[in-house]
């Protein structure tokens, strides 16, 4: 937590083209006192989610006293701005990888993560850190045919002989057979993903309502004992 103080204290740069990249949008009607701040952070390349612009609407229509901001770490974000654009998040949604992290700098009470894993993917790594530190972090699948992305260039990309059949498999089937893994993972980890809106709304009512790790899934189990006070019942 010290490291988190010492990037506090680095002067930001106004003219820092990250910090200008926020587009806001608020719940509700112009009047309505925000109480919380939902920040989304997409990538642009791989494990892009592709409809950000539903989750968004869905968001502000469902939840009037929340305000959503699109963040862009790819706009030349160093740590310090980074730092700067979730210190006042109270949720922060991303893709799984790297933008996870800037859970770091989040600085509200009871602060929560979601991950939005792709359909057959998911990966415990930042439960550790976050749990550490007294984030909330949940993950986020949606695991229906409609969510599912089909990427060709990605697979060839990864492996530029597999055959078109074998691709078709990555692509549409789970643990498909005679594929290697490391093409198979790599694909689900890096694809695309779309968010569930329907289903995404109450599940951050719910966790939001929330301040227990109580719900967290399998995951989190192991880092919980560690981190936490002796289980997952127990308040961060």
């Amino acid at each position: 937590m010290a490291f988190r103080e010492d990037i506090f204290k680095i002067p930001l740069t106004e003219t820092d083209p990250c910090l200008q990249s926020v587009i806001t949008f608020n719940g509700g009607r112009e009047n309505t006192t925000t109480t919380t701040v939902i920040g989304i952070l997409n990538r642009s390349a791989s494990r892009h989610i592709t409809n950000v612009p539903e989750l968004v609407d869905s968001i502000v229509n469902n939840m009037p006293h929340s305000q959503v901001r699109l963040i862009n770490f790819d706009e030349g974000c160093n740590i310090r701005s980074t730092a700067h654009l979730v210190e006042d998040v109270n949720v922060l949604i991303a893709p799984f990888g790297n933008g996870l992290g800037a859970g770091l700098f989040m600085k509200k009470e009871n602060a929560m993560i979601i991950s939005i894993d792709a359909r057959w993917y998911s990966e415990s790594w930042f439960y550790w850190p976050m749990t550490s530190i007294g984030i909330r972090l949940y993950s986020f699948q949606c695991n229906q045919r409609s969510c599912q992305e089909y990427d060709m260039n990605l697979i060839k990309k990864l492996s530029p002989t597999i055959s078109n059949t074998d691709a078709l498999a990555v692509m549409t089937q789970q643990h498909p057979s005679g594929v290697d893994w490391s093409i198979y993972g790599m694909y689900q980890k890096d694809v695309s993903r779309r968010v569930d809106v329907e289903q995404f709304i109450p599940f951050l009512q719910e966790k939001m309502a929330s301040t227990k790790y109580e719900d967290c899934g399998e995951m989190c189990q192991i880092p919980m004992e560690r981190h936490g006070f002796g289980g997952s019942k127990h308040v961060i």
